[in-house]
């Protein structure tokens, strides 16, 4: 099966504007000079462990460099954020950059590429998602048998560390790869590149996935009810925001993304804030949140190709769906 790369398409004209407008598909050859464009940045499509211990190159090192500056940025905010203070209806708050880092670490040392086209945008960790397995959208299916990223829940048990985890709600325990819940969202999102990609290697030699926020933030009521960060006071919004923004301004600065997707529409805010100062070339859009709570996106395959043909409507070329391919409802 040959594997195909999704290609992005902007007039010239876009480089300098932040705000999204339409894009029509450049004729071949203006494709074709894009794609030499590219490979003139780029000489290696992903970085994974072992190259980067095996190569002593000029792009192996700036592969090397992104990957480690991504968590340290993730650190950074992680710390920063661990001063920060809830109140009520906010009982408990996991911090996933703190608990779960090993395993962020691993997705981003094992997936992150030299260049990044386009950048999707989450808001925060869903309580099933990247809760649980430190991975923006995370459902713990596709972060352990597709992206292979390691448990931080296993390893913290099987090397005997007395890791210190945050307050838990009865209901929302952190189980890490053990959780059988369903994350229907990172369902749906990671359905987009499972569905058209061979591998995760073909994927991010394109795309990125960070989310804006690692804070879940849970009520205090008997379900254990999820709260978005949108909803928080002014005061405590403004601190979280000031520094979730720091560390979106350092992401969009390490990737230089030519395209910045905000998955719903707060992280577009969250984009449109940073993107000036991080990338100032970059524009930016916005798919459909692939949260059951978006009706627009419920049934079968329906937010898939939702997304694909938004995508596509800001000048992104998806490789077409392979014939395995699974539509998640």
């Amino acid at each position: 099966m040959i594997a195909c790369k999704a290609r992005v398409i902007f007039p010239e004209a876009a480089f300098r504007k932040t705000a999204m407008r339409p894009m029509k598909r450049v004729a071949e050859t203006g494709l074709q000079e894009a794609v030499r464009r590219n490979k003139r940045r780029s000489t290696t499509a992903s970085l994974r462990p072992d190259d980067a211990a095996g190569s002593e190159g000029p792009a192996s090192g700036r592969a090397s460099s992104r990957s480690e500056r991504l968590v340290q940025s993730a650190t950074s905010l992680s710390k920063r954020l661990s001063s920060l203070t809830f109140s009520p209806p906010v009982q408990y708050v996991y911090n996933s950059f703190d608990y779960a880092l090993e395993s962020y670490a691993d997705y981003v040392k094992q997936h992150c590429s030299e260049t990044c086209e386009v950048l999707l945008l989450g808001m925060n960790p869903g309580p099933f998602g990247m809760v649980q397995t430190g991975v923006p959208f995370g459902d713990v299916p596709t972060v352990r048998d597709w992206l292979g990223v390691k448990d931080w829940a296993a390893a913290a048990a099987e090397g005997g560390k007395g890791q210190v985890l945050p307050a838990q709600h009865p209901k929302r325990p952190l189980l890490g790869h053990s959780c059988k819940q369903v994350e229907r969202s990172g369902q749906r999102l990671w359905s987009l590149a499972k569905n058209r990609w061979d591998s995760p290697a073909d994927f991010f030699s394109t795309f990125w996935v960070y989310n804006y926020c690692p804070l879940a933030f849970i009520k205090e009521s008997p379900g254990g009810q999820n709260f978005t960060p949108d909803k928080l006071c002014k005061a405590e919004s403004d601190e979280l925001l000031d520094a979730c923004d720091t560390a979106l301004v350092e992401v969009l600065q390490i990737l230089q993304p030519r395209l910045v997707v905000g998955v719903g529409k707060f992280a577009e805010k969250c984009a449109r804030r940073c993107v000036p100062q991080g990338c100032s070339d970059a524009t930016v859009g916005s798919i459909l949140h692939p949260s059951p709570a978006s009706p627009a996106g419920n049934g079968e395959g329906k937010w898939e190709a939702l997304a694909a043909q938004q995508l596509e409507g800001m000048g992104v070329v998806l490789p077409p769906r392979r014939p395995d391919a699974i539509s998640v409802k």
